[in-house]
């Protein structure tokens, strides 16, 4: 059954990629675990309920993800949410896979010094579209 495109911002890979071969083709898989976030009673932010995925990437991206992503990085990956019924000894379960459009490493709001950062570098000493000019 197909379900949605579904985006998973700031997984966390947990085990290392696995390559194989399917019919000539490149196949990567991983899993990957995300954490919803909820306030407590306290009003602080704490982890709630723990999602895992299953990710295939396919050729070129799979061979991407295996080269530069391992257990225990962050990834944001986009791509196809497919429901997957499995019976084993008489009980039926639910597996959701994802197959992989996109994978990327979320860019973080700030470096290790607290600073915020972006994807651009930092700002220009001065900037010369902020000078008055006279019409």
């Amino acid at each position: 059954m197909a379900l949605p495109n579904i985006t998973i911002s700031n997984g966390t890979l947990v085990a290392d990629p696995e390559t194989r071969d399917a019919n000539g083709k490149t196949v990567v898989s991983f899993r990957v675990a995300t954490n919803s976030r909820r306030k407590n009673q306290q009003g602080e932010w704490e982890n709630a309920d723990s999602t895992f995925l299953n990710v295939t990437a396919w050729e070129g991206l799979g061979e991407n993800v295996a080269a530069q992503f391992s257990k225990g990085d962050k990834v944001n990956v986009t791509g196809r949410l497919k429901q997957r019924d499995v019976e084993k000894d008489g009980q039926k379960r639910t597996f959701y896979d994802v197959t992989a459009d996109e994978v990327a490493a979320p860019v973080s709001r700030f470096n290790d010094g607290g600073q915020k950062s972006g994807g651009f570098g930092g700002a220009p000493a001065a900037d010369p579209f902020n000078e008055q000019t006279p019409f």
